[in-house]
């Protein structure tokens, strides 16, 4: 039986994130099908060791197929059932060995604000103003880094 090259199991998986891509018929519904993280998965595939491409290849083709057939039926709670049936380890895999961080902006915010009302209690508003804009300066720092790479993923990335 002949073996699938890497290049190939990209392009493949390239038609069929532009096929996912192009039917998503409301833009508004484009964040349950995750497109930025998919792109961003099968843009690494290279560099993910050749014994572990081919689970991750079909992980990331049987979450794309899924969607493919309920592309207009798709809820939130749909579209994270479907990720932890897929996705969910060959994310995990990419975030252990290739440097991929979780992005969800929701998360920033609420940690943002939990760090400003903290440092509150225990300093002077300005100083636990003034230390939050630096974490804050620090974090989008960090993920504007891995959004050049294409290292991010998350829950409706």
């Amino acid at each position: 039986m002949d073996q699938i090259t890497t290049e190939q199991k990209i392009q493949s998986l390239s038609r069929k994130y532009q096929q996912l891509a192009s039917s998503v018929p409301d833009k508004k519904l484009r964040k349950y099908f995750r497109l930025r993280t998919l792109s961003n998965l099968i843009y690494h595939l290279p560099q993910i060791k050749s014994n572990d491409q081919d689970w991750i290849a079909e992980s990331i083709t049987k979450y794309i197929d899924e969607f493919q057939g309920s592309v207009n039926e798709m809820s939130p709670e749909k579209s994270t059932q479907l990720y932890f049936a897929y996705l969910k380890k060959a994310t995990s895999y990419y975030d252990r060995y290739l440097g991929f961080a979780y992005f969800t902006p929701q998360v920033l915010l609420f940690l943002y604000a939990f760090l400003v009302l903290g440092l509150s209690l225990f300093a002077k508003f300005f100083f636990a103003l003034s230390m939050s804009l630096l974490a804050a300066l620090i974090l989008i720092t960090y993920y504007y880094k891995k959004h050049i790479q294409k290292k991010l993923y998350g829950t409706f990335y």
